[in-house]
């Protein structure tokens, strides 16, 4: 897991994406929905495409993603890019490990 910590990082991961997909969690320490989301995606943690951006670090960078990708803030909220663009966003409940490895497979074939 790589964590998201400036503006560089985000320009990164999605220069990277055009190599292999990224993927943005956001998460919220304060929130239990949150938490279950974060519980849910934990077999990602140990990949170099998965990046986490915890929402009390940084409210700024919440919505500069939310800007730079036209993608409503929300949190918890995963976001797969590919190829420089959002192909997936999930928020909340409907955030699980199956649908986020359908996409990721979907676009390394």
């Amino acid at each position: 897991m790589v964590p998201i910590k400036d503006i560089q990082t985000i320009r990164a991961l999605v220069e990277k994406s055009h190599l292999l997909p990224q993927i943005i969690f956001k998460h919220s320490l304060l929130c239990p929905i949150s938490r279950k989301a974060h519980d849910r995606l934990r077999l990602f943690f140990d990949r170099d495409y998965f990046h986490m951006l915890i929402v009390q670090d940084s409210s700024v960078l919440k919505i500069i993603v939310a800007e730079m990708f036209d993608v409503k803030h929300e949190s918890p909220q995963v976001i797969i890019f590919d190829k420089g663009d959002v192909v997936y966003h999930a928020d909340h409940r409907a955030i699980n490990a199956e649908s986020v490895q359908q996409i990721l497979d979907a676009f390394t074939k």
